[in-house]
């Protein structure tokens, strides 16, 4: 029987028994009387066995439907342990399961939840059970997963929900079934399956945009790819592969003799050997091939072909790509171009290259600045500081200039860096900053120009300048002083041709006239170095000249000097001044001389040199030509450094007060200058010194004035007149005085404006001009006998000066002792010169 209902069964029972026993007392007499009558045997019998089939009966009946509610009893007993062990079974797998088990009644309160659908939640079931879930769980309000909810309850069907929760940032996923007492719910937590998902999908983007980047990169690098596959034979070309061959890309890969065909002739047996390679192809092979010259102009490509193979290692397919580097090519061929350009710039660069980096460190230099600094190779400053090729004192500039430079600063600046030698090297650096792409300091790039050899230039041109400008005083100092010695010869002439005097008054005034003569013969000195001496120039043979004084240089050295004449074989024609190149050598032995004070060895050589153009630049007064050079080298004490710039400088002597007037180097520097040339000197100390003189050769030499002529005496005037023009009030005066007492009419003036004025009044009267060559007024000696003679043709002209007769313009020559008066002169002089002008037939005017 059914062990949990028994009360049902026993009324059941009860109900049955007495439902069969009422209906058996009711029709078994009626049964029994029908058949027997209504006897009382028949009765009682009946009664009797009635009774006992009754219970026999009953019993059997009682017994049949027991039998049966107890066999149906354990059917339903087993079947309801089956449900039970059922339920448990599924009951533990939910629990079990990786997926989350809720229930809900119909007012959403929980009624179950399992031990996943805790840990999912990371709350008990304790704590929500017989809660609503939208309050025990707010995150779910308003969420994917409620509307799924709703729906289920609302329609009775099963539904499905995928909902992300924000607040825990996680996906889940599930099901809802509907049942009678409310909903089950099945849910597991799906975001690493969202994540992957959402990586896939990303990675799928990514894919596709690397293939269309894939794609325009091809494009862009003008790259195509392509494979074959072993076993099919089967051809794939890229799009681009196909458009850098002109080939539809619709019409797919070219088949091989056609692709043969858009090749070079002489490159198809190279890819026809790569493509019999390819089923036996291990490693990676590149190729280079060119267009067919006959489709167009050639293009160059590079090709790239290696094997595929699968995972077992088994060659399945060969690939590779194709580039057309045609533009890279002739990038790189301009590059190498232009490269090759550069780099003949700068490795044949006059001007040095040096690049430094951040740390002052010498990261380039080309081969010139390697040579400047004195170092074989490039190799030997790089790594090298800056300043490791300066001293001391330059680094300290050096270091404020690159302190500028830092700052972003561009100057340029004179340097001195020390070379490899230990010389000098002056140095003009024109540098700029590098950068690097943040704009921080990165170093520096310098052109560097050697300058030493300016410098040397700029330092002789100073002195030069000086020289010229002591000339220039000099000059001025002894025409002045000629003034007065013309004054003092004047008056001493004409003192002696007085009348008697007395022994001493003749010796007083003999002692006067030796004194102006010393006087004069300074100021000759001082002319000849401001190159104001009148010169008597004439062809002449220089190593007759050295010769011709071989022995007055042996007297004036003396025995314990070696004397060596090296004369230069053949005949040297300069055209110079005998007197003064006599001087030249004169003041140059007697300098070597005193250089020796214990004896030596003088040498004296002539020679013709050819200067070019390259030797001339490194002198001021050099120039290129044909010159003689005389050289006069001793083996004395040599000059200081310190002391040789100034050894040409007038009045500049070592010697000892009232042992030289330091005019003798002088007096050399300005006659060679005045001969068109110019001297230099070389000297060591302790081992001697050698002066060289250049001079123009006698080809091709313009004469700046000619040589003087002897001038018969003159008698006295005859009455003519003389126009007499002349700045300086003495010697105008003594002139006059000279003139007049010899039978001359003299017409003073002190400048030319006087001069004209005198001319007009005298018109025609005036038959000689003498006239100072320098004056004040703007109107020169020369512009005045110019204007006069364009009135009288036949006037004569005598000039006065104390400077040279160049001072009077090259177009002019003036003869010493025939048109030409050097000051200082005597009254005998002037007297004689005037007669022999007036008396001389023709023109004795330099025009």
């Amino acid at each position: 029987m059914n062990p949990k209902n028994p009360a049902r069964i026993a009324w059941r029972i009860a109900g049955a028994y007495m439902v069969v026993a009422g209906a058996w007392i009711l029709l078994s007499d009626q049964i029994v009387m029908a058949l027997w009558g209504n006897t009382t045997t028949a009765l009682t019998v009946v009664q009797t066995y009635k009774g006992w089939f009754f219970v026999v009966v009953s019993g059997g009946l009682l017994f049949w439907w027991v039998r049966g509610e107890m066999r149906k009893s354990g059917e339903v007993e087993a079947q309801t342990t089956g449900i039970e062990e059922e339920a448990k079974r599924l009951e533990m797998m939910l629990e079990g399961g990786s997926e989350a088990f809720f229930l809900f009644d119909h007012a959403w309160r929980y009624t179950h939840v399992s031990r996943q659908a805790e840990l999912m939640l990371g709350r008990p079931a304790s704590e929500l059970l017989g809660r609503v879930i939208w309050e025990a769980v707010p995150e779910t309000v308003g969420s994917d997963y409620q509307k799924a909810c709703l729906q289920v309850a609302q329609t009775r069907k099963a539904g499905t929900f995928d909902a992300y929760f924000a607040p825990w940032e996680k996906w889940f996923e599930g099901r809802i079934y509907p049942r009678a007492e409310g909903v089950a719910v099945f849910t597991r937590d799906v975001t690493m399956r969202h994540t992957a998902e959402e990586r896939l999908g990303e990675a799928t983007q990514r894919l596709k945009q690397s293939e269309v980047r894939l794609k325009a990169a091809q494009a862009r690098a003008k790259m195509g790819s392509w494979e074959s596959d072993m076993a099919t034979k089967e051809n794939w070309w890229s799009e681009q592969l196909c458009r850098m061959f002109n080939r539809d890309p619709a019409l797919g890969p070219a088949p091989l003799p056609e692709f043969l065909e858009m090749l070079h002739p002489d490159d198809r047996p190279m890819i026809l050997n790569t493509a019999a390679e390819m089923p036996v192809l291990r490693s990676i092979k590149t190729e280079k091939f060119r267009s067919n010259p006959a489709h167009g102009p050639v293009r160059y490509f590079d090709a790239i072909v290696e094997a595929i193979f699968d995972e077992k290692g088994n060659r399945i397919k060969a690939g590779g790509t194709i580039m057309d580097v045609t533009e890279q090519r002739e990038a790189e061929v301009a590059l190498r171009d232009s490269e090759a350009k550069y780099r003949l710039i700068v490795e044949t660069a006059h001007e040095g290259i040096w690049l430094i980096d951040a740390e002052d460190r010498t990261t380039f230099v080309n081969r010139r600045m390697a040579e400047m600094l004195g170092y074989a190779s490039e190799a030997e400053m790089l790594g090298r500081k800056v300043f490791d090729f300066m001293d001391e004192a330059a680094r300290a500039e050096a270091n404020e200039v690159l302190a500028r430079r830092r700052r972003g600063l561009r100057e340029d600046h004179d340097f001195r860096f020390r070379c490899k030698d230990g010389s000098d090297l002056w140095a003009s650096l024109s540098a700029s900053p590098i950068h690097d792409e943040k704009g921080g300091y990165a170093g520096a790039l310098a052109m560097v120009m050697d300058m030493t050899e300016r410098k040397r230039l700029e330092e002789q041109l100073r002195q030069v300048q000086k020289m010229e400008a002591i000339g220039q005083l000099s000059g001025g100092v002894a025409h002045d002083f000629n003034n007065l010695l013309t004054v003092i010869k004047g008056q001493i002439s004409l003192l002696q041709c007085a009348g008697p005097r007395d022994p001493e008054t003749d010796q007083s005034l003999e002692d006067i006239s030796l004194a102006a003569d010393r006087a004069a013969n300074l100021t000759r000195q001082l002319l000849a170095f401001s190159r104001r001496q009148v010169l008597q120039l004439r062809d002449l043979n220089i190593n007759e000249v050295v010769e011709g004084m071989g022995s007055m240089v042996r007297r004036i050295v003396g025995e314990d000097v070696t004397v060596e004449l090296a004369c230069a074989p053949g005949a040297i024609g300069v055209q110079a001044d005998t007197g003064m190149m006599e001087q030249v050598i004169l003041n140059l032995v007697v300098n070597a001389r005193d250089a020796m004070p214990k004896g030596g060895r003088l040498r004296i050589e002539t020679a013709r040199v050819e200067i070019d153009a390259e030797t001339a630049r490194k002198r001021p007064e050099g120039r290129a030509g044909s010159f003689v050079r005389l050289t006069v080298a001793d083996t004395g004490t040599g000059i200081p450094p310190e002391t040789l710039p100034k050894i040409f400088e007038p009045f500049f002597t070592t010697k000892e007060f009232g042992k030289g007037t330091g005019l003798g180097l002088a007096t050399v520097y300005g006659i060679v200058q005045q001969h068109r040339g110019w001297i230099s000197v070389e000297s060591v100390v302790g081992a001697g010194t050698r002066f060289h003189v250049h001079v123009p050769a006698l080809e091709g030499v313009a004469l700046a004035v000619v040589v003087g002529l002897e001038e018969p005496a003159g008698a006295a005037g005859g009455g003519e007149m003389i126009l007499l023009v002349e700045d300086e009030a003495e010697v105008r005066a003594v002139a006059r005085f000279a003139l007049v007492r010899q039978g001359y009419q003299v017409i003073e003036a002190e400048h030319g404006a006087k001069a004209l004025e005198a001319w007009a009044q005298h018109t025609g009267k005036i038959k000689l001009l003498l006239t100072d060559v320098v004056m004040p007024g703007g109107i020169s000696g020369v512009d005045l006998a110019l204007r006069l003679r364009q009135e009288q043709p036949g006037l004569r002209v005598i000039y006065m000066s104390g400077y040279s007769p160049e001072m009077a313009g090259k177009n002019f020559a003036l003869r010493e002792g025939v048109n030409f008066l050097p000051k200082p002169f005597d009254m005998t002089t002037l007297t004689r010169v005037v007669r022999a002008s007036l008396d001389r037939a023709g023109s004795a005017a330099p025009f």
